[in-house]
């Protein structure tokens, strides 16, 4: 339904990279990002933007700004001459996604919860600015929901949350957000030389995906209008139904497991001969990528 739509639309994507954007968002307990870069103009901003609408995914989408410099640019801080504290949009959104978030919060800032849902957060340019300084932390705590053996359980969920800079809104004690496995992280960068490079931290707990120059540039004489209004999602897909989706791949049987590890190990040691070695945390994503895929 998905492919069906982007072509209703006159969006060229292989169903490779279709399969893949798709894959890589069902792994993301073990890379919580997935990045598409290439040069400008190749559909990196509206593939998570039409994804979303035929999936029927909530969508959030945050242009990065080149002066962001820390944490506070994306989730928010508190203004102490206007006493008050200047929520963002993502963090209304994770306060709506979970149901695990504080609820003096959820009562402050009037929001409903939708935590039955599923979220796309887009980082528009994400390279604008230095990634490290903004999102750093962020991916952080993203990863550390892994280690979290009982998510009901405050003092174990608390491992995983993020601290809100609530000042004085924050009386009876500090404000955490906890952003569930129902909200999931895109980034598009571009390549050039108004941008900055990623940092192997977050390298390294990402997908990527490259966008390289159309083999064709045609028209696009193949829009179908009434086409992409059918194949529009109607609903919002339950988040029930996205886990099922991967709980059900990680119960097959990855028959070449042996042999995948094999190829992995291969790799590694090719790798480590330009200086460009990977540890555990990849090659368990590699592993998580395969059987979803």
């Amino acid at each position: 339904n998905v492919r069906e739509y982007l072509r209703s639309l006159g969006l060229r994507f292989s169903r490779r990279t279709v399969n893949s954007f798709h894959t890589a968002l069902k792994v993301a307990e073990d890379a919580p990002l997935l990045v598409l870069a290439g040069i400008s103009g190749t559909g990196k901003s509206l593939l998570p933007r039409r994804y979303a609408e035929a999936m029927g995914f909530h969508f959030l989408n945050i242009p990065v700004q080149p002066r962001w410099d820390g944490p506070q640019d994306l989730i928010g801080f508190f203004n102490y001459l206007e006493n008050r504290y200047k929520a963002t949009e993502l963090v209304r959104a994770l306060l709506q996604m979970s149901a695990y978030n504080h609820k003096l919060v959820q009562k402050k800032l009037g929001d409903q919860l939708i935590d039955d849902r599923m979220l796309m957060v887009l980082l528009d340019e994400m390279n604008l600015a230095r990634v490290e300084y903004y999102f750093s932390e962020f991916l952080s705590r993203l990863e550390t929901r892994r280690d979290i053996m009982n998510v009901e359980e405050v003092a174990d969920r608390s491992k995983a949350e993020i601290l809100l800079d609530a000042g004085r809104f924050a009386r009876d004690g500090d404000l955490r957000v906890f952003v569930d496995t129902n909200v999931l992280f895109v980034g598009t960068m571009n390549e050039d030389e108004s941008t900055l490079t990623l940092s192997d931290k977050v390298i390294d707990r990402a997908n990527v995906m490259r966008f390289g120059r159309p083999p064709i540039l045609g028209s696009q004489d193949d829009n179908h209008p009434e086409d992409a209004r059918r194949l529009r999602a109607e609903s919002f897909l339950h988040r029930d139904t996205w886990d099922g989706w991967i709980d059900s791949a990680r119960s097959q049987d990855l028959s070449e497991r042996n042999t995948l590890l094999e190829w992995i190990q291969e790799l590694n040691d090719v790798l480590a001969r330009i200086g460009r070695p990977f540890g555990y945390r990849t090659r368990d994503a590699i592993l998580a990528y395969v059987q979803q895929h």
